[in-house]
């Protein structure tokens, strides 16, 4: 009797996080991102996008934006907002889409010369 390949172990096993399957496609997604798809704790996730192109992609899949800027000759944007968890992995596969990150929170700075 042949068994189906167990999942790939995932980069946060030893936190007791469970693998994402196989056929994910998430190489867009920041780490923090991809341990939030895996115990989906939440129905929409804060995110930061770096896409090229327009944003109508991201959101028809449901990113609601909040604030976007264009890079003047690049060409990028930077895109902050929300999106729903279940949508991570098809914003991952959009074309012009470069990379979703978790925002990370600001504190703050320490004095190094005190």
């Amino acid at each position: 009797m042949a068994t189906s390949p167990s999942p790939p172990l995932c980069f946060a096993v030893e936190r007791g996080v469970p693998a994402l399957p196989a056929e994910a496609n998430v190489s867009k997604l920041d780490p923090d991102l991809r341990i939030l798809l895996s115990l989906r704790h939440a129905e929409e996730v804060r995110v930061i996008v770096e896409v090229r192109g327009p944003l109508a992609g991201l959101e028809a899949i449901g990113f609601v934006k909040d604030s976007a800027v264009t890079h003047p000759t690049q060409g990028y944007t930077i895109a902050t907002g929300t999106l729903p968890i279940d949508a991570l992995e098809a914003a991952s596969k959009l074309e012009g889409v470069v990379e979703v990150s978790a925002p990370v929170p600001l504190g703050p700075a320490t004095d190094a010369r005190r």
